[in-house]
């Protein structure tokens, strides 16, 4: 499976690959930007794009929604330190399979498969 991982924060990035390395390809990216520009391309087919909510420039659910546009068919899940009803709704209402609080990265790898 291919995976990409979207989180301004290196280390954050780094311990999600921990949990999810086994058997998949992961890319990772620091911005939504970034990976917008990329995907635009048209050379990436992800499996899974998953996002933090709260990002330098565009948030992960401003990048989701740009996403969908791009190909409403790919997998989003966010994984965030904002586990609160509100947000779980927007990620709902975004048309994400999966929320999960980064204190909950144990869980991560059953989750997508």
């Amino acid at each position: 499976m291919l995976i990409i991982i979207v989180d301004d924060n290196t280390l954050v990035r780094k311990t999600i690959i921990e949990f999810i390395k086994d058997e998949n390809e992961i890319m990772e990216y620091d911005s939504g930007e970034s990976l917008i520009a990329d995907l635009k391309k048209g050379n990436l087919n992800p499996d899974w794009i998953l996002l933090d909510i709260k990002m330098n420039g565009i948030s992960g659910f401003e990048t989701a929604e740009i996403i969908t546009k791009i190909n409403s068919n790919w997998r989003i899940g966010f994984i965030t330190n904002y586990d609160i009803p509100a947000y779980r709704r927007k990620a709902e209402s975004l048309g994400a399979k999966l929320f999960i609080s980064k204190n909950n990265l144990s869980v991560l790898g059953e989750k997508l498969k």
